[in-house]
């Protein structure tokens, strides 16, 4: 390589080019690491705390949203940014730092939506643990109100807590290998879970239904809420099945570690500032049979991305077939006999939902409660992560010449989600406006912002190694829905 000419390929992984074989099939499958970590910790957000109780009032109507949010954030936006780290070798971060303007204006918009509202996510996910924990644990004979709404609130700030503090220690290292087990733990229960439900009550044909594309109504008996914002709901389950912004951004850096395509260049820092320097990314190859080789680096991002998004699309879609064969039927059946009906307001969402693994045997119903609990965790300890490592990946591109101060990273983030935590949990914020902020600022704007940040990523690329124009065009109609779904949840929550 010279001082200015295109740098040579790094060694080429034989998995890329390897023909198709069981043998090819199971090794590739091995390379599922960083996007089992996005599935996990959106998986432990989205799909355990609004999908079901979504089935229990629209049955299987939504699971062509599902599918729709699983293909558009879990594999396009994740394929999108992550193939611009393989492709390139730079950083995310420091090419969007160069975006016109003043320096870093888009860096700081997404670190400010994600940071602003985590507190609110995190409340939203540790609150319902609290309560489940307080109703398995407390006595009937101390169901005294003030009791129990104690007991719920020193449990959820003992679990936020607790993850502050365990997440900061974890490596990603550790972080990928348990979110493997974790996601493999989710699909093979729920997806029994699901199996059993049906074959007590099978309901394939308005299953079969529910992947089409038709106007939603919610049934009678749903919220009044939900009655009186359908669109402004729709947004919000279709924001929560998926990852916040942050969880987007720090799926390219991960990729790097995996050293995949340019980012296993062994000069690959040098050639980062090169490009830092020049504003331009100006060192990839050039020879056709060079560029052909470094598309094909993408094969390992293609099966990690895609493995996720079927894990995702996997659990959502279980979890709210569940919710429709057992919990919708249910309370149609209260309904017309002109019993109360559970709308799963407020927080006890999780003990409302166990009524899904009862109707098949009273003993999963603790099965269940122990994967929800597992997969809420590891969704809370997985963040700390996520917000540091992202922090750093943009004051390197901010700041290249200063080292990253991690531990005040740590402390200060640490101190925020505490404090705004602790805060909103003893002030008995509301569940759903909780969720429909969030829904609306890092799961609706910022994740909005990120799909037009990939396409602009890929627009820097030379035009021989831009991703396929189909996908382009793809991503660019998605960019517009994320942005029509933003409006519609921030009219709704005006309104």
């Amino acid at each position: 390589m010279t001082a200015s000419g295109p740098a040579t390929l790094p060694p080429i992984d034989p998995l890329v080019t390897a023909p198709f074989s069981p043998g090819t099939f199971w090794r590739l499958l091995q390379c599922f690491g960083p996007a089992a970590v996005a599935a996990s910790v959106s998986i432990g957000a989205g799909e355990t705390i609004l999908v079901v109780r979504a089935g229990a009032w629209s049955g299987y109507q939504l699971l062509w949203l599902m599918a729709l949010s699983c293909f558009l954030k879990g594999a396009l936006l994740t394929y999108l940014l992550g193939r611009y780290t393989v492709i390139s070798g730079e950083p995310m971060a420091q090419r969007l730092a160069m975006l016109p303007g003043p320096r870093g204006w888009f860096l700081w918009t997404v670190l400010s939506l994600e940071l602003v509202t985590a507190p609110l996510y995190w409340t939203a996910i540790a609150k319902p643990c609290g309560v489940l924990l307080a109703y398995l644990c407390l006595p009937a004979a101390w169901a005294d109100p003030t009791v129990v709404w104690l007991l719920r609130n020193v449990v959820t700030s003992s679990l936020v807590l607790a993850a502050i503090g365990i997440g900061f220690r974890l490596t990603y290292q550790n972080l990928e290998r348990e979110q493997v087990w974790l996601c493999g733990l989710l699909v093979l229960g729920t997806m029994a879970g699901t199996t059993l439900v049906f074959w007590q009550r099978p309901e394939f044909g308005p299953m079969l239904l529910g992947w089409i594309p038709r106007p939603f109504e919610p049934a009678a008996w749903a919220s009044d809420d939900v009655k009186r914002n359908p669109w402004l709901t729709l947004a919000t389950i279709f924001a929560y099945v998926g990852n916040t912004t942050l969880g987007y951004v720090v799926y390219a850096n991960w990729v790097g570690m995996h050293r995949w395509g340019m980012t296993a260049h062994p000069e690959i820092e040098s050639l980062c500032r090169r490009a830092r320097q020049r504003g331009r990314v100006d060192y990839l190859p050039t020879d056709p049979a060079d560029v052909a080789k470094l598309r094909q680096t993408t094969r390992l991002l293609k099966w990690d991305a895609g493995v996720g998004a079927v894990v995702l699309l996997a659990v959502s879609a279980s979890f709210l077939a569940s919710g429709a064969a057992v919990l919708y039927r249910q309370q149609s059946e209260e309904f017309a006999a002109g019993r109360p009906v559970s709308s799963f307001d407020g927080w006890s969402l999780l003990t409302d939902q166990a009524a899904v693994w009862n109707v098949i045997h009273p003993a999963l119903v603790w099965v269940y409660y122990g994967v929800i609990f597992i997969a809420l965790w590891g969704t809370l300890q997985s963040f700390p992560e996520i917000y540091v490592r992202v922090m750093e990946s943009f004051h390197v591109a901010l700041r290249p010449d200063r080292p990253a101060p991690i531990a005040t990273f740590q402390r200060w983030i640490g101190a925020w989600l505490a404090v705004a935590c602790l805060l909103l949990i003893w002030t008995d914020a509301k569940f759903d406006l909780l969720t429909q902020l969030v829904g609306l600022l890092t799961n609706g704007a910022g994740v909005a912002l990120m799909m037009l940040a990939g396409l602009y990523l890929d627009r820097t690329l030379p035009a021989a190694l831009r991703t396929h124009p189909v996908l382009f065009w793809t991503a660019t109609a998605g960019a517009l829905l994320l942005i029509g779904l933003t409006a519609i949840s921030a009219n709704g929550l005006f309104r």
